[in-house]
Parts: C-alpha cells; sequence; structure tokens
C-alpha cells in the first residue's frame, strides 16, 4: 500500500520529463561530471592442455607420488626435509583488504558516475525493469478508469468519481483510450523480441 504522501510512478514521471537519463542522474537529481562505465566481464579462459598431464615425462615424478621435483632427496630419492640447514621459510603477513584483493573499490570521486550509476535508466537492468512495472501499473489504472467511464450504470464509480481529483475527473473517454493504446504501445516495443536480443547484447561479455 503506497503512503499517501508517495508519488505514484515516480521513474515514470521522471522518464517522461527528462529523457532516458543516466541512473546517476536519477538517483542524485545531479548531472554526472564524467561516466564511467562498467567495463564487461572477461570470458573465462580455457584449461591449460598441460595442466592434466604435468609430471608425467620421463624421470618426473607422477602426481600423487609423494614427492615434489623441485624439493633435495637423499640417495633413496625420499625427501627428508634435511635440506639446505638454516634456511627457514619466510611467512608474509599482509593487512587485511590491501594486497589480498579483499578491499572495496574506491569510492567514485565527487560528480563521477562509476559502474552501473553510468548506464542510462532502460540500459541497467534494475531501472528498466521498474520502468516496466510502473508503466504495466499505469495501463491498468487508465483501463479501470475508462471501465468505470463507459459503465454509467456503476454507481459505486461514479461516487468515487465526485470526490476525485480535477485532474481525473476532466479526463473524457476519448482522451483516456487515446493514453491507454499509448501506454500500450510502449508495453509492446519495450517487451518485444528485438529489444530483448539488445538487451542480452548489451549485458554480454563478448
Amino acid at each position: 500500500c503506497r503512503s499517501p504522501g508517495a508519488e505514484a510512478l515516480p521513474l515514470l514521471r521522471f522518464v517522461v520529463s527528462h529523457g532516458n537519463r543516466s541512473v546517476f542522474r536519477w538517483r542524485t537529481g545531479q548531472e554526472p561530471l564524467r561516466l564511467e562505465r562498467p567495463e564487461p566481464p572477461g570470458a573465462p579462459e580455457p584449461p591449460r592442455e598441460d595442466t592434466v598431464g604435468a609430471g608425467r615425462g620421463r624421470g618426473g615424478p607422477r602426481l600423487g607420488s609423494g614427492l615434489s621435483p623441485f624439493a633435495p632427496q637423499g640417495d633413496d630419492g625420499i625427501d627428508w626435509g634435511d635440506g639446505e640447514k638454516g634456511q627457514e621459510g619466510t611467512i608474509t603477513v599482509v593487512e587485511a583488504g590491501t594486497e589480498a584483493g579483499l578491499g572495496s573499490h574506491p569510492a567514485a570521486p565527487e560528480g563521477v558516475a562509476r559502474g552501473s550509476d553510468a548506464l542510462t535508466l532502460l540500459e541497467n537492468p534494475e531501472t528498466r525493469n521498474q520502468f516496466i512495472d510502473e508503466l504495466m501499473e499505469l495501463e491498468l489504472f487508465l483501463a479501470q478508469r475508462l471501465l468505470e467511464l463507459e459503465d454509467e450504470a456503476d454507481v459505486v464509480a461514479m461516487s468515487q468519481l465526485q470526490v476525485a481529483p480535477a485532474v481525473l475527473q476532466g479526463q473524457s473517454s476519448e482522451r483516456l483510450r487515446a493514453q491507454l493504446a499509448t501506454a500500450r504501445q510502449l508495453l509492446a516495443q519495450l517487451c518485444s523480441r528485438s529489444v530483448q536480443h539488445l538487451c542480452m547484447i548489451l549485458a554480454s561479455p563478448r
């Protein structure tokens, strides 16, 4: 249930007034100084051919033999762990989130639209789905209002229309029918197979 002070169809209203702007513009209300679009995800590298058969050459230890080709061994071919004496292993301790790649991406400077914020409202899947949902909500509302206006015997609907805002009371059946046709035409274009293929191409790493 929407609160009384909430604006209906906020994203649809924004696109009608300002066009298909960036997510940053919609989210902050300010024009970005620079756009840094997200890099497409790279395709996974194929497995190397020498990873499975490693160590199967002549004279080399086989996988699972317990012998390391890099460790010093005794006369009997067994590693007793007594290589160069006095040589100690070193353990490097790194601060969490620095070299281990666990840190978050640096925050974008003020006025810079980075990542998904640099996409347009119809490019970003989240805002595109919200736009389609609001357009479907508008379509259902217009269809219901048109049905109420054309049904003169609906006493309940006529009584509700008396207390409706003036912008609703002044709408004729012809105007509502034209608005409903426009909303349905936009929905048909956004949900068409060609637009779906275009969205898949935009999200493709290739």
